[in-house]
């Protein structure tokens, strides 16, 4: 048998300089770097497959911030299950880009209600 010990310590200071950014959407991309981060460690000791990883990342952004669950992947993605998608769920976002209309693929700072 062979008994490793690993103790782990790390510290985050996430600074977002974007004035147009409200705080909502600061903690998300946050939420959505630190998650990535996370993923990208534990990827490299478990060598998870990358759409795995891609839901994995969403996932665990998803805890911090729904909104956060959306900025892993893109350019458009969509977050909560539907039966117009067949992938949705409402535990990750799933990349919908393929489904969309391509006007929609490079807009920005754009809020759809």
């Amino acid at each position: 048998m062979i008994r490793v010990n690993v103790a782990w310590a790390a510290s985050f200071c996430v600074i977002n300089i974007s004035i147009r950014v409200k705080s909502a959407a600061r903690s998300a991309s946050s939420m959505s770097a630190l998650a990535s981060c996370l993923v990208d460690i534990e990827s490299q000791i478990t060598n998870n497959d990358n759409n795995f990883n891609l839901k994995k990342k969403s996932f665990i952004s998803r805890l911090g911030s729904g909104s956060a669950s959306r900025s892993i992947e893109g350019p458009v993605t969509l977050w909560g299950k539907t039966d117009a998608f067949k992938e949705s769920s409402d535990l990750y976002a799933v990349n919908i880009s393929h489904e969309v209309d391509k006007i929609f693929l490079d807009y920005n700072n754009t809020i759809l209600i």
